[in-house]
């Protein structure tokens, strides 16, 4: 059994404007499936403990135009292109099968980046974080 620690699930859509789907970022227990297609803005995860599922592998269908901020603890993101920069300063984030083209930088501790192509600039200094597997980080620099 797969366990999300989350009790409600929502789906998103591209034609929802940034404010709505801030508003299903910022409530904790959370799975969050995106549908393909583009959101513009910058977005927010405050709540703690949300599992975005984007459609493709490395988010070749969800593309996330602009700045994302984890804020909230124990949240995911899987199956996204993230065109700005990605900031986690929120332990327990895990960043799996995406893509990251502007700048990473993840400051809290115990979290996972896993199998995904950061293509800027990366500083991941929290305690605990494991990262492996992903394409512009070393040792594997080049960025598809």
């Amino acid at each position: 059994n797969v366990d999300y620690k989350a009790d409600q699930e929502f789906q998103v859509s591209p034609t929802m404007t940034n404010a709505e789907v801030n508003d299903v970022l910022k409530v904790s227990d959370r799975v969050v499936f995106l549908a393909g297609g583009t959101y513009q803005g910058n977005l927010n995860f405050a709540g703690s403990r949300i599992t975005l599922f984007g459609e493709g592998l490395l988010g070749g269908r969800v593309i996330l135009d602009g700045n994302i901020t984890v804020t909230g603890s124990d949240s995911r993101i899987r199956g996204a292109e993230i065109t700005g920069t990605l900031t986690i300063p929120a332990s327990k984030v895990g960043l799996s099968f995406s893509r990251v083209n502007g700048a990473m930088t993840s400051e809290g501790s115990d979290g996972m980046v896993l199998a995904s192509a950061l293509c800027g600039t990366e500083a991941i200094s929290g305690s605990g974080t494991i990262v492996v597997g992903n394409m512009g980080a070393a040792p594997m620099t080049s960025c598809p």
